[in-house]
């Protein structure tokens, strides 16, 4: 312990005394006797809402949040580089344009190389390795929303039984009697 206290001594000094001479004394106010305005901490910006407000259609926006949205656009160019290649991949998504997806890949890699879009340009990448699926779930109209719904209500169903009975009381539960 007295290790401890010896280096940190070493690393800290005494504070300083406090300074006296001009100026006002704590507690008064200014010349003209008015206090000055407290002001109201402006809260940080996530990533998350950042992403949100980009992505989301600008009709749905509200007011606030279109003030942001401009105020991002015109923060930075690489933002409102961002803003329109998201915005393209949304309206693609969107409206099952999967025939447009090898020239916004294209677009990507261009603006990757000219602006710090690293993540953009990871998330290309990703689509480039399975491009083919991207392709048919963004033309295609089929979709596997029935099949994933089944599967979780088996898994749920799994998960109340956890062990209480064989498979036949699953597959009755499973398998229920259709409605006459």
């Amino acid at each position: 312990m007295a290790q401890y206290l010896a280096k940190y001594r070493l690393n800290h000094p005494p504070p300083k005394p406090l300074k006296t001479g001009r100026g006002r004394p704590p507690g008064a106010s200014s010349a003209e006797g008015k206090a000055l305005p407290k002001l109201k901490p402006q809260p940080l910006l996530s990533a998350r809402k950042a992403s949100f407000v980009m992505l989301k259609n600008t009709e749905d926006l509200t007011e606030k949040q279109q003030e942001l949205l401009i105020h991002l656009r015109t923060f930075d160019s690489e933002i409102e580089t961002a803003y329109q290649l998201s915005q393209e991949f949304v309206k693609m998504l969107r409206g099952r344009q999967g025939q447009n997806l090898e020239e916004w890949l294209k677009k990507v890699e261009q603006q990757v190389g000219l602006a710090q879009l690293q993540e953009l340009g990871s998330f290309a990448n990703g689509i480039r390795q399975d491009q083919a699926a991207v392709k048919a779930g963004l033309t295609l109209e089929f979709s596997q929303g029935q099949v994933e719904g089944q599967v979780n209500r088996l898994k749920t169903i799994k998960k109340t039984m956890f062990g209480r009975a064989r498979f036949t009381l699953l597959r009755a539960r499973v398998l229920r009697p259709t409605a006459a």
